[in-house]
């Protein structure tokens, strides 16, 4: 009997809500019969969440008044109660397509801002700031140094030895001989900047230049041809792009995507950044961090230069070489997401094109 007022007490409350959900339906499917009552009741109490106590009890009513619901259901009209459930399954259907809809509508204009605002171009500046600034500078510098000066004959040697890898089909990066520089050995030579080793991608590197360049560079006098070369370099080819790289991590840096820290392991062959945390607890933003303080510091030495301080030829944070691999692989992942939504990307293009 307890159970039984319990459960009416429930069950009250219930048939109101069904009240205001009753008005609606009618508007569709006309007038609402005792079934129609019933099979709403049902699917209204299990929204409301009834437990398995109520759900009991409500099975001992029923069953304690099968006799007149048996005599009641002579008068149903089974029609209105098929249009209701029709009506109510509807009514499901559009509100989760809906949802669906306003979620990929969302991730769509998330995927186009990360790539559109972020990642293609700091990719591009990367690529600027590599193969037109750095690159160029070491190539116009190669016979000057690397050719001519009988020191460094094992440094050619060395680099002259990775373009006849090249050159064999090595698989290792997919490079061939380049052909666009003025000395083909400069490209092999500047790639100690970048890599340890031909599998091995650095995360930063002491130095924006082979070392070999770096060491002529540092000692050279602050009058000569080399230096005056070097400066021209930095102030206005260097430091231009990495602080336009800068303003746009700085802008829109919050659009970034997360790469997962096993695949930050595959990359560079390490188990942290080299700054003592490890990649599974290092900030995902990490390497744009690092950017950051690292165009600074160069704006930071200018002024020295400015004031006729000439002793360091470079600021003291690391030059964060891997930054390009890792906005590389963000860009993947966006670019695969994007090419899901709608069948192409940024990156990869049109699905039916090669």
């Amino acid at each position: 009997k307890k159970h039984l007022i319990e459960l009416m007490e429930h069950l009250t409350i219930v048939r109101e809500n069904i009240q205001i959900m009753t008005t609606k339906i009618t508007d569709h499917c006309g007038q609402i019969t005792s079934l129609t009552r019933v099979i709403i009741l049902v699917i209204l109490a299990i929204l409301l969440g009834c437990n398995y106590r109520q759900f009991t009890n409500f099975t001992i009513l029923t069953s304690s008044l099968s006799s007149s619901i048996l005599q009641q259901m002579q008068t149903w009209d089974f029609g209105n109660a098929i249009a209701a459930l029709v009506a109510v399954g509807g009514y499901m259907a559009e509100h989760l397509f809906s949802r669906k809809q306003a979620q990929m509508e969302k991730q769509m204009e998330r995927v186009e801002a990360q790539s559109h605002q972020l990642l293609v171009p700091v990719t591009m500046q990367l690529h600027r700031l590599w193969h037109g600034c750095i690159m160029n500078f070491i190539d116009k510098h190669c016979e000057d140094v690397l050719l001519k000066k009988d020191e460094y004959k094992e440094t050619l040697i060395k680099c002259t030895n990775n373009m006849e890898r090249w050159g064999e089909g090595s698989d290792a990066f997919h490079l061939e001989l380049p052909t666009r520089y003025r000395h083909a050995v400069s490209f092999p030579w500047a790639l100690e900047v970048m890599h340890e080793d031909y599998n091995i991608m650095r995360v930063t590197h002491p130095r924006e230049l082979p070392l070999i360049l770096h060491d002529e560079i540092l000692k050279c006098d602050r009058n000569s041809t080399l230096w005056k070369s070097y400066e021209a370099f930095i102030r206005y080819s260097y430091l231009p792009a990495i602080e336009r790289i800068g303003e746009i991590i700085d802008e829109h840096g919050h659009l970034m995507e997360p790469v997962p820290a096993t695949r930050m392991k595959e990359i560079f062959k390490t188990e942290g950044n080299g700054y003592g945390i490890k990649w599974s607890h290092a900030p995902r933003m990490w390497f744009y961090s690092h950017m950051l303080a690292y165009v600074d510091s160069w704006k930071e030495l200018l002024s020295k230069w400015d004031d006729g301080s000439y002793e360091e030829i470079r600021p003291s944070i690391d030059f964060p070489v891997g930054l390009l691999r890792f906005n590389i692989e963000m860009q993947q992942i966006v670019a695969k997401v994007e090419q899901n939504l709608i069948g192409t990307s940024q990156l990869y293009g049109h699905a039916n094109r090669v």
